[in-house]
C-alpha cells in the first residue's frame, strides 16, 4: 500500500458530505483545467519502469494498492474485473517510487521483502522471473499477430465497402444497367470475402475471436493454451516445475505453428488481392508490423 499526501484546494475533499457543500470558484475563461490525477511510476534498481499507476487524487492522504506485480503483458483478451493480461510478480529488492502531480514530483525508495514462509533464495526468484519473461515473449508475439489480423480485416472491410459503393453509385446513375458478377468491383468484393474466410481460419489458430465464438469449444488455439500456462505460472512464487514449463512449451509450439500459417497466407494470397484493389485505384494500407518469436 503506497500512501502520499496532496494539498491542492481544487481536489475533492475526502469527506463526501463536505465535498457536496463545498463551492468551487468558476474557472477563468482561458484557464487550463487543473490536474485531478496523480501518477506513480515504480522502477527497479536498473531504472527500468516496472509499473505505472494513475489514480484519481483527493485532498489529504491518498492510498494506492500496488499488488507487487509488473505491468501486465499485452493481451488481446478484454479486461476483466481482475485486470487484463497476465502480470509477473516483482522479485524482492529495492524499488524507486516517483509520485507526479501537476508540475511537482517526489521520490521514495521502497523495499520488497521475500515471503518468509517460502524460504526461497535470490536464485529461485531470478529463475521464476526468467520463466515469466519467456512467457511474456510468447504472449506479446501472439498479441501482435492478432492485432495484425484485426487491422488487416478492418482495412479489407474498408476496401470492400468502397468497391460496393462504386457498384451502388453506378446502379444509381443507370438504373437499367445490369452489373454482372464479372464486374471488376464485384469480383474484388468476392475475393475479399474469400480471403477473409481464410484469414478467420488462421486467426482461430491464434485465439478464439469473441465475435465469432459461440458456446464451449476445445481449447486448442495458442491463446487458450497460453492461458493454461499462465494459470500454472501464477499459482506459486516458486520456480516453475518441469510439468508447468511443458505447458508453456506446448503453447509456444502452437503459437509458432499459427504464426507460420498466418505468414504463409499473407505472403501468398494477400499480394494478388492487393494488386486487384490497386488496379481499381483502391489502395490497401501496409500490413501492421508484428513481432515474431525468435
Amino acid at each position: 500500500l503506497i500512501s502520499f499526501w496532496l494539498n491542492a484546494a481544487h481536489l475533492p475533499h475526502p469527506d463526501d458530505d463536505v465535498e457536496r457543500l463545498r463551492k468551487q470558484p468558476e474557472p477563468a475563461k482561458d484557464e487550463k483545467p487543473k490536474p485531478t490525477k496523480a501518477v506513480l511510476e515504480i522502477r527497479d534498481s536498473s531504472g527500468a519502469l516496472v509499473r505505472r499507476l494513475e489514480v484519481d487524487a483527493k485532498q489529504g492522504v491518498n492510498r494506492v494498492n500496488w499488488d507487487l506485480t509488473r505491468t501486465a503483458y499485452r493481451s488481446p483478451l478484454p479486461p476483466s474485473p481482475w485486470g487484463g493480461g497476465s502480470a509477473a510478480p516483482v522479485v524482492p529488492g529495492d524499488y524507486e517510487v516517483t509520485l507526479q502531480f501537476a508540475e511537482q514530483s517526489a521520490k521514495q525508495t521502497v523495499r520488497v521483502l521475500p515471503d518468509p514462509r517460502l524460504q526461497l533464495g535470490a536464485a529461485d526468484y531470478a529463475a521464476k522471473a526468467a520463466s515469466w519473461r519467456e512467457f511474456g515473449t510468447v504472449q506479446e508475439a501472439l498479441t501482435d499477430a492478432i492485432r495484425q489480423v484485426q487491422d488487416l480485416r478492418a482495412d479489407l472491410d474498408r476496401v470492400a465497402a468502397l468497391a460496393k459503393a462504386n457498384v451502388d453509385r453506378r446502379k444509381e446513375r443507370e438504373p437499367a444497367r445490369e452489373i454482372g458478377d464479372d464486374d471488376s468491383h464485384q469480383q474484388l468484393g468476392k475475393a475479399i470475402e474469400a480471403f477473409k474466410e481464410k484469414l478467420l481460419d488462421v486467426e482461430k489458430q491464434l485465439w478464439q475471436p469473441p465475435e465469432t465464438t459461440k458456446g464451449y469449444i476445445a481449447e486448442r488455439d495458442a491463446q487458450s493454451m497460453l492461458n493454461v500456462a499462465a494459470w500454472f505460472y501464477g499459482s506459486s512464487f516458486r520456480p516453475v516445475t518441469v510439468t508447468q514449463a511443458a505447458y508453456l512449451r506446448a503453447a509456444e509450439t502452437r503459437t509458432r505453428e499459427a504464426l507460420a500459417a498466418l505468414d504463409a497466407l499473407l505472403g501468398s494470397e494477400l499480394p494478388p488481392l492487393r494488386e486487384k484493389a490497386s488496379a481499381l485505384q483502391l489502395l490497401m494500407q501496409p500490413v501492421t508490423p508484428a513481432a515474431r518469436l525468435p
